[in-house]
């Protein structure tokens, strides 16, 4: 939601995080850069300012809310879990936990291990659902 234009470096984001004050710099992954509509790592339409004109948090919940509940989602659903849902998706493709820790921006890997134990757990649910086959 704070993205700004002026952390975007070539095909970097370069930005100081908001809870642990400590800067970080990412690369950008192709789609993201053609969603950023970059070309060949140059800006095309460069604004000043916000990359993306979105309103408070607040508002922006309130619109996946009522996008959640007309899914018949009753799942209680906000911005913030865009996060772990990057979190999970790196994870379940073998992407290592250092890794994925250092692109969440976690000063510690033991809060990305929350994640990788939902991947475990998720392993474990699959080998389960497998069905028995008998020994001859």
């Amino acid at each position: 939601m704070n993205l700004e234009w002026s952390n975007i470096e070539g095909s970097n984001l370069d930005f100081k995080q908001e809870k642990t004050k400590n800067y970080e710099y990412l690369p950008l992954s192709p789609t993201a850069l053609s969603l950023l509509h970059f070309n060949n790592s140059k800006i095309i339409n460069f604004n000043e300012g916000k990359v993306f004109k979105l309103p408070t948090n607040q508002v922006v919940n309130s619109h996946i809310e009522k996008w959640i509940k007309k899914a018949g989602i009753s799942k209680h659903i906000t911005y913030h879990n865009s996060r772990h849902t990057f979190a999970t998706l790196t994870l379940s493709s073998g992407i290592d936990l250092y890794t994925v820790s250092k692109l969440l921006g976690h000063t510690d890997i033991k809060h990305t291990q929350i994640y990788a134990k939902v991947i475990n757990e998720n392993k474990q649910k699959a080998v389960n659902s497998l069905p028995e086959l008998s020994v001859v």
